[in-house]
């Protein structure tokens, strides 16, 4: 073999190793700030138009997600409000913002949708 062929299977193995190593990862609870999303969804479901309301710690949680055309929102102190103009569905992940050992302390994911 080559030296730089060598060269690039070590990196490629080395990477591989370290790819393991950090999916193995453990959350240490007493290093984190904000151990719960605390979720809470009221009106999920109901018949558009309608108000569904995403509860949660916002000053410690991060969200992810694509509002789909027929939804707007709106943001308050401890929630998003979503209204649902028409039936339509999302996908919503939250996760606390500060890591420990490497990931999220809590992480939630919800099916928001009106019929």
């Amino acid at each position: 073999m080559n030296k730089t062929f060598q060269f690039l299977l070590s990196g490629i193995v080395l990477a591989a190793l370290a790819i393991v190593a950090s999916s193995d990862l453990d959350v240490d609870i007493s290093d984190c700030g904000c151990t719960s999303v605390g979720l809470q969804v009221k009106n999920n479901g109901n018949i558009a138009p309608c108000d569904v309301e995403v509860v949660y710690q916002k000053h410690c949680v991060c969200t992810y997600y694509t509002l789909p055309d027929g939804i707007t929102k709106v943001e308050t102190d401890s929630s998003t409000i979503f209204t649902f103009h028409r039936d339509r569905s999302f996908e919503m992940q939250l996760e606390t913002c500060d890591h420990a050992g490497g990931g999220p302390c809590d992480f939630q994911q919800v099916t928001l949708y009106a019929q």
